[in-house]
C-alpha cells in the first residue's frame, strides 16, 4: 500500500482517470476498487460490476483492468479511494488517491474599488469580483503596457493597489481566478486612460472606498 495517497483533481460533471503505475505485464486477474471502507466496484474474468448505486452508469475500467474512469462527477465523490490489483501470476498492487472534486470556477470581472488622478499620477484600488460565492478559489494577476508582454503583479490577494506615473497610465491589468482544478480569466481592463485629471481629483467606483496604501509602485 502506498504511504501517501495519490492527489487527484476533478471537476462537476466531468471526469478523472485512477490509474496505478504498474509494473507488471501479467494480464489482471481481479481488481477491487474502494471508496473510503466501501467497495464500489470489482473487476473479475474481464467484467466490471458496479457495486454501489451512485456509482452505477459512471464507472468505466481502463487499461485491461489496470485503471478506473469516473465519470459525471459530483462533489459527494471526493474522499479516498483504493486499489487492490490481483495478477495472474498471484502478486498483488494495491494505490490509494485523495480525489477532491471542485465546482467550475465563475468568470470574473475587475472592480474599481478607489481612484485618485493627479495630472502625473493615477491611484487606483482593483478587487477581481465573482459573481457567486465559490469556495477554494485563488487570485493571481497580470499587466502590460502596449504591446508588451503580460507580466505577473506579486499580489495574490483579490484586491490590488497600484501607483501608476503618467507614463504608465495605458496599463492593461488581467486577473486570473482558480482551484486546483479550473481557472477563468478577467477581461482586459485599463483604468487610468480615460478624463485625465486637469488637477488632483478623485472618482468612486463601485463597492466602498478605501484609503490607499500604496503597496507597489509601477512604472
Amino acid at each position: 500500500m502506498q504511504v501517501v495517497p495519490i492527489r487527484v483533481n476533478g471537476l462537476i460533471n466531468q471526469s478523472v482517470i485512477l490509474s496505478p503505475s504498474v509494473a507488471t505485464s501479467h494480464p489482471v486477474q481481479h481488481v477491487y476498487w474502494n471508496l473510503q471502507t466501501h467497495t464500489i466496484a470489482s473487476f473479475t474474468n474481464s467484467q466490471l460490476t458496479v457495486i454501489r448505486n451512485e456509482f452505477k452508469g459512471r464507472l468505466e475500467i481502463l487499461d485491461d483492468g489496470r485503471a478506473l474512469r469516473i465519470g459525471q462527477l459530483t462533489l459527494h465523490d471526493s474522499g479516498l479511494y483504493f486499489v487492490t490489483i490481483t495478477f495472474m501470476d498471484n502478486t498483488n498492487l494495491d494505490a490509494s488517491y485523495n480525489l477532491t472534486v471542485y465546482e467550475p470556477v465563475p468568470t470574473p470581472s475587475i472592480k474599481t474599488e478607489a481612484i485618485e488622478k493627479t495630472s502625473d499620477w493615477c491611484n487606483v484600488t482593483l478587487r477581481c469580483s465573482i459573481p457567486t460565492n465559490t469556495s477554494s478559489l485563488s487570485y493571481t494577476w497580470k499587466y502590460r503596457h502596449g504591446d508588451s508582454d503580460y507580466q505577473w503583479y506579486n499580489n495574490p490577494g483579490d484586491t490590488i493597489q497600484m501607483s501608476l506615473q503618467l507614463e504608465s497610465w495605458d496599463m492593461e491589468v488581467l486577473c486570473i481566478v482558480h482551484n486546483p482544478a479550473d481557472q477563468k480569466n478577467s477581461s482586459p481592463a485599463k483604468f487610468c486612460t480615460n478624463r485625465m485629471g486637469q488637477s488632483r481629483r478623485t472618482e468612486k467606483g463601485k463597492g466602498q472606498i478605501t484609503i490607499l496604501k500604496y503597496k507597489s509602485t509601477i512604472v
